[in-house]
C-alpha cells in the first residue's frame, strides 16, 4: 500500500501575489482621476461660496455708504487677490482697496479662478467687483463662475 503524503500549502505563490497588485495598480490608475475631479469640484464650490459671503459683505458696505458715493461711483468694492488666494471687501473703489484697508476678507482655495459672463455673453476674469450706493454692481455682469481644472460652477450675485 502507498501512501500519499499530502501537503498543506502555507502562504501565497508569487503568481497570486501579482494578480493581487495587478488589480490594485488598475484600481489605483482608475480611481486617482475621480479623485482629482472629486477634489476640484470640492475647491470649486468652497470658492464660490466664499464669493457669494463676500459679496454679502461688500453689499451691507455699499448701502452705509461711509463714502458718501452718488451715481455711478463706487461705494464699496470686492478684490480678489489671486497671489495670496483672498477676497477683500473695502469702502470706496477697488483701486484704492488693500489687505490693510479691508473691512473683511475671507481665504478661497488656491488656484480657483473667478470670471464674470457679461450681458454680450462674453467671459472676462474677475479681479474686483464694485458695487454702487445702492448695492448694485457697476459692471453688467449676468452671471459669474468659478472654476479649477475641469470643474466649474455658473451663478448670479444677488
Amino acid at each position: 500500500m502507498v501512501k500519499h503524503m499530502r501537503q498543506l500549502q502555507q502562504g501565497i505563490t508569487l503568481i497570486e501575489l501579482l494578480v493581487v497588485l495587478t488589480i490594485i495598480g488598475i484600481l489605483l490608475v482608475v480611481a486617482i482621476p475621480l479623485t482629482s475631479s472629486w477634489v476640484d469640484s470640492g475647491r470649486v464650490s468652497e470658492a464660490r461660496a466664499r464669493l457669494v459671503q463676500s459679496y454679502s459683505q461688500v453689499k451691507g458696505l455699499a448701502l452705509r455708504n461711509a463714502q458718501k458715493a452718488q451715481g455711478s461711483t463706487a461705494a464699496a468694492s470686492l478684490v480678489i487677490d489671486t497671489a495670496n488666494a483672498k477676497i477683500y471687501a473695502c469702502e470706496g473703489p477697488a483701486s484704492s482697496c488693500t489687505s490693510t484697508l479691508a473691512k473683511w476678507s475671507a481665504g478661497y482655495p488656491a488656484g480657483v479662478a473667478f470670471s464674470y459672463i457679461a450681458s454680450s455673453g462674453t467671459e472676462t476674469t474677475l479681479a474686483s467687483l464694485e458695487l454702487s450706493s445702492l448695492g448694485l454692481p457697476i459692471t453688467a455682469a449676468t452671471s459669474y463662475k468659478t472654476s479649477k481644472g475641469t470643474q466649474n460652477e455658473t451663478f448670479t450675485l444677488q
